[in-house]
């Protein structure tokens, strides 16, 4: 336990640095983005979701489109993914074991991964990790559009007809957004074939892959005639994004606690959030500590990053934000310590509504922000800000003398 001068008060820290620092969410293994999504009823959700984790109600289902203008197939064109299914051919190392990952024939290739060691995906891979693949390839058993789109699902006997040397790299997680102007977060798993730029597909947070971008640059064709001969090289034509955010996973309650006793300029005192079961034990074990009854549900597509000021000769308080470039813009300044992302919500779709709040994606509900205005002239005590989700909450706080900074994130219905 920490102790920290603050306004001529001793504080005790409790939770508020490395005791209890913000998990690196989504840490540095990626399991919650290399997934690929199997949809079941409410009752086997609630059998099975322990042990399978890729178990989801339909309506979770990833909704990606073709953006380049390409051939899209139509709903039933492959296996029985009705989305993704269509766009990348996708099936399990094992199905008796789906921890295994899984193995990805890519899109519109022309060809049909037949023997050698196939791209298999891990379920867990980390951030920066590669993977190498010897692959062995045949033609497809037959080309079910005319755009070339081929059908690897039907198991026939084809012989080998070339090998490529396959490089993937699985990386850190950047923002997106859809095609109806959600946002979520994603990781780049870029893949070379040959040495030479190829693909990169983006598995998005709790979804799996959702979107796809072409490398290929028309330079490398000259050193590339066995890739130019046996494949449709990518286009630009055939990249696929997201559509619209399904509806969020409900993955926690994100608790409001207050401490009045060592902060008694404060107007209403000093709140903080906590997630993570450990921060909750910790925080109810402090008499200082109370919670106020208001919470709100962490789920969505997006990561929050937490900052502290205690430590750099900053405002002894947290702050948190999804905004990607205001994450980036407070990681530079030198008296706030970047301590990780937390929890997941969601950002608001661009427009507005008639009421003045911007619109949330599906199943989604404002998230406001409040500052106690400490950096106002006259003020004698600690900056501080307060997350909420009813108006009423807002005009309470306004009331003491907070400033309204309006919806900031969506967090689940």
């Amino acid at each position: 336990m920490k102790l920290y001068i603050v306004s001529g008060l001793l504080f005790s820290a409790a939770c508020f640095n490395e005791a209890s620092a913000a998990s690196n969410f989504p840490t540095p293994n990626l399991a919650a983005y290399y997934l690929q999504l199997q949809f079941g009823s409410a009752e086997e959700i609630a059998r099975y979701g322990s042990e399978r984790p890729n178990l989801a109600p339909f309506a979770q289902q990833p909704n990606s489109r073709v953006v380049g203008g390409g051939y899209e197939p139509g709903p039933t064109a492959i296996g029985l993914y009705p989305v993704m299914g269509r766009l990348v051919n996708f099936s399990y190392v094992s199905y008796s074991d789906v921890s295994k990952g899984y193995i990805l024939q890519t899109y519109r290739d022309g060809t049909c991964m037949e023997g050698g060691s196939p791209i298999a995906i891990p379920r867990a891979p980390l951030i920066g990790a590669t993977a190498t693949f010897l692959r062995g390839y045949a033609q497809p058993s037959y080309q079910s559009h005319p755009s070339g789109y081929n059908d690897c699902s039907i198991s026939l006997p084809r012989p080998i007809i070339f090998a490529t040397n396959d490089l993937v790299t699985f990386g850190v997680p950047v923002r997106r957004r859809t095609i109806d102007g959600g946002q979520y977060d994603a990781s780049p798993m870029v893949l070379q074939r040959d040495g030479l730029p190829w693909e990169t597909y983006f598995w998005g947070y709790q979804m799996g892959m959702v979107a796809s971008e072409s490398n290929w640059v028309d330079s490398s064709a000259p050193g590339a005639a066995k890739l130019r001969d046996n494949f449709t090289v990518p286009s630009s034509l055939n990249n696929f994004e997201l559509a619209t955010l399904p509806p969020p996973r409900i993955e926690d309650d994100v608790v409001e606690y207050v401490n009045r006793n060592d902060f008694p300029k404060q107007p209403g005192g000093q709140f903080f959030y906590a997630v993570r079961t450990e921060d909750k034990a910790l925080l109810d074990s402090v008499p200082n500590w109370q919670r106020t009854g208001k919470a709100f549900k962490s789920g969505g597509y997006v990561s929050v990053c937490r900052f502290y000021g205690g430590k750099n000769g900053g405002p002894n308080t947290h702050f948190y934000s999804a905004d990607d470039k205001e994450c980036a813009a407070l990681k530079a300044v030198p008296a706030l310590s970047y301590e990780g992302q937390t929890f997941a919500v969601n950002m608001p779709l661009p427009g507005s509504n008639t009421d003045g709040t911007k619109p949330c994606p599906i199943d989604s509900k404002p998230l406001y922000r409040l500052y106690n205005n400490a950096s106002a002239p006259g003020k004698d005590y600690v900056s501080n800000h307060r997350y909420v989700t009813e108006r009423t909450d807002v005009a309470a706080a306004v009331a003491l003398g907070w400033g309204d900074e309006g919806q900031v994130m969506c967090v689940p219905l």
